[in-house]
């Protein structure tokens, strides 16, 4: 069996309210709890290893405190992450700060990616982000030979 590096996510879109399609669910907070368990049952089963999160944590930039909370109790450790457009406000990175993202990238063991910037996440692993409204680039080659290279890309 291959060795799990590490976990890769996207939109998750956690929002106040159900969707249209979920708006029978009793309870939509323990619904979106159900998935992010989910998430860390899979970590805790390969013993910790990074989950990597391409984009739209929350489904608006501008979340209610109670979703940030929400969000910041019970996303996995080891987190790393880049914004979505759902995550910025008008879809513009430079704002990234005014934003429920940008709470929760002030979370402890939680890693917000800055474009196009090669990260060691771990000894196998490097990753370059592109968050919303970045195209791939060949950046993060060099001294990254034994590793494995991910463009994270929303």
């Amino acid at each position: 069996m291959a060795k799990v590096i590490a976990l890769l996510i996207s939109d998750l879109h956690l929002s106040h309210k159900p969707p249209r399609a979920r708006s029978n669910e009793p309870d939509w907070y323990e619904a979106m709890l159900r998935s992010l368990d989910f998430i860390k049952r899979i970590q805790d089963q390969y013993e910790g290893v990074p989950v990597i999160c391409a984009g739209d944590v929350f489904d608006r930039w501008n979340s209610p405190a109670e979703l940030i909370n929400f969000a910041w109790d019970h996303l996995p450790e080891n987190l790393y992450m880049i914004p979505g457009q759902h995550d910025l406000p008008h879809h513009n990175l430079k704002d990234v700060d005014k934003s429920a993202y940008g709470v929760l990238s002030r979370r402890p063991n939680t890693h917000n990616l800055a474009p196009e910037l090669p990260y060691n996440i771990n000894k196998d692993l490097v990753v370059t982000p592109f968050p919303w409204g970045y195209l791939p680039t060949e950046h993060g080659k060099r001294g990254s030979e034994n590793k494995i290279r991910l463009a994270v890309i929303h």
